[in-house]
């Protein structure tokens, strides 16, 4: 990736991480920036390309939460604290990541959108890796979470 694209990248992440995806507009960035919303559009077809690369960097931070669940008993109550921790740490973050999954439920029961399977898989996939990760684990005992110090 160069090093343009990666600066928009941060920054547009910076600002999700800030005030929301939403607050991710070209005018907006390319103040923080110093400049005009054209490099964002030589760098990007559009803002929803560069809104995906946001989401990408947003489920990476949270999955560095989770990942070290697989060493926890139940694992899957550790993620859960670990989802409430991030949550409160990055509220803006969170709310991108699993209300995207919330969302695309209510438009498929609302029969707003008709996805494909190859598009859900695709559109969920990086959101599921750390729950696969842990049913691969086979660590689910109903015991007390050691807790971090």
């Amino acid at each position: 990736m160069d090093l343009v694209k990666s600066t928009l990248i941060d920054a547009a992440f910076q600002m999700a991480r800030e005030k929301g995806i939403e607050s991710v507009v070209a005018r907006e960035l390319g103040k923080r920036l110093g400049t005009s919303s054209s490099p964002i559009f030589t760098a990007f077809k559009n803002m929803e390309e560069l809104h995906k690369e946001v989401r990408n960097m947003a489920m990476k931070e949270f999955e560095s939460y989770v990942r070290d669940a697989v060493n926890y008993t139940p694992a899957f109550k550790h993620v859960g604290e670990r989802m409430i921790q991030f949550a409160a740490a990055e509220p803006k973050l969170f709310g991108q990541i699993w209300l995207h999954t919330f969302g695309i439920c209510v438009l498929v029961a609302g029969k707003v959108c008709h996805f494909t399977r190859e598009e859900i898989s695709q559109m969920l996939s990086r959101e599921f890796q750390g729950a696969l990760m842990l049913i691969k684990s086979g660590t689910f005992k109903v015991v007390p979470v050691k807790h971090e110090n």
